[in-house]
């Protein structure tokens, strides 16, 4: 069997309603998907009490870039522009986020529980974003990321897909 083209089935946009008005996410290409995983996963760390020395802690000019970089500079600016509300907004981005590194339904149960933070924690289960979460751990590691674990031991080293 071969295997149909991935336009034939993938969507590559997701339209969020807010306010009477559709705002429509484009896909972002593998770099930034990859950046935003890292970004995503630390976040559910720093939400569960986790510390490690190379989970990021994103001032606002950082949160705001990855606001635009998960809606798209486009739709941000078009947000900011109908003078959505910030809650309103960084809700659209994280859903946006949640289709990035997660899939479709992730997203979709992240829209409807509001700011739900058990939401987000289970789109970190998907597939796709363990995945993406190996593959950013093993090509772009932090400045602070170490080849042992605090106790000496070796870390483990996560294969890529396909590898």
């Amino acid at each position: 069997m071969a295997f149909k083209d991935l336009d034939e089935f993938y969507s590559s946009s997701l339209p969020l309603p807010i306010s009477g008005k559709v705002y429509i996410i484009r896909d972002v290409d593998a770099k930034t998907g990859l950046w935003m995983t890292r970004m995503f996963e630390a976040g559910i760390a720093a939400h569960q009490g986790k510390t490690p020395a190379d989970v990021p802690v994103l001032d606002d000019d950082e949160e705001k870039t990855l606001y635009e970089r998960a809606l798209g500079e486009r739709v941000y600016d078009e947000m900011m522009a109908d003078g959505v509300s910030w809650g309103k907004l960084k809700h659209a981005a994280i859903t946006a986020m949640m289709w990035h590194v997660g899939n479709i339904a992730a997203a979709e149960r992240f829209w409807e529980a509001g700011a739900d933070p058990e939401a987000g924690r289970e789109a970190t289960g998907t597939r796709a974003s363990r995945r993406a979460s190996k593959a950013v751990a093993k090509s772009a590691p932090s400045r602070a990321s170490r080849s042992t674990t605090t106790d000496g031991k070796p870390k483990p080293q996560a294969a890529l897909p396909g590898a």
